[in-house]
């Protein structure tokens, strides 16, 4: 594994599973360990966390979820969004492959709210089950990623809505200036199986009958002024809490939120 330095990713060799089995086993143990509290921390401070609490309250803030709705949260982690949702609707089901992630929140959840161990590529729900779902940093874990959007599309009703939050691979102009200059290196996450671009995201949904309605980003690319994060922790959180407030350009960012409709 090649050393952590501020401003750099973990590279290590990528996840490749053979099965669901060999995936269900992972992540079981994953949670069963830490799952991702540790996160990634450089500049003093835990930017995975930032992130993540960035990634959620955008999710929940697109499903907008009312008392009648009743919402999926495909790959539930370990349940801290479902339990909000739960909170503003009729009833949600929170579904992942690993079990061990939700099982102390599960303990003490309100009736509305229904823990499943389940693989999203599989989902044993009825046709058009669910007025809207929720899939936060799920989809690049899964070993097919269009199998889990086939199956999130027949248990949702038409005109349903589809919440995804995903690690989108940067490819703008800007993001291609600064690989160039070695100014930002090109960061590939060793837990993602897929990693999609804004635009292949989109053509994904819409080509399985979805159309985008709204998206926003979520820590934005700011180019050479990145580089001014090593100069001190002060600055460093200046700079991402102005990377974290940019949302109106989503194919400039490393995270994006997308809202799309079932037709």
């Amino acid at each position: 594994m090649k050393k952590e330095v501020p401003g750099d990713m973990f590279y290590k060799k990528k996840l490749k599973f053979k099965s669901h089995k060999e995936a269900e086993k992972y992540y079981e143990n994953k949670w069963k360990k830490e799952g991702y509290k540790k996160g990634w921390k450089c500049f003093g401070m835990n930017i995975s966390n930032r992130f993540d609490k960035a990634r959620k309250q955008s999710a929940i803030k697109f499903l907008n979820p009312k008392k009648r709705d009743i919402i999926l949260d495909a790959g539930c982690g370990r349940g801290d969004v479902s339990l909000k949702i739960a909170k503003k609707a009729k009833k949600i089901y929170a579904i992942d492959i690993a079990k061990s992630g939700f099982e102390k929140i599960k303990k003490n959840s309100p009736k509305n709210l229904i823990f499943k161990k389940m693989n999203i590529e599989n989902l044993k729900f009825k046709e058009e089950t669910f007025d809207k779902i929720v899939c936060i940093e799920t989809l690049e874990h899964v070993l097919h990623p269009e199998k889990a959007i086939s199956e999130m599309k027949r248990v949702l009703k038409k005109q349903g809505i589809i919440v995804l939050s995903y690690p989108t691979i940067d490819t703008s102009i800007m993001a291609k200036v600064d690989h160039f200059l070695g100014i930002e290196k090109p960061c590939n996450i060793t837990e993602h199986i897929t990693e999609w671009n804004y635009n292949q995201v989109i053509s994904k949904f819409e080509k399985q009958g979805f159309k985008l309605i709204k998206s926003e980003g979520i820590v934005f690319n700011i180019g050479v002024i990145g580089k001014l994060k090593k100069t001190s922790k002060s600055i460093a959180k200046i700079i991402f809490d102005i990377q974290l407030s940019i949302k109106n350009f989503p194919r400039n960012s490393t995270f994006v939120t997308f809202k799309f409709q079932r037709l």
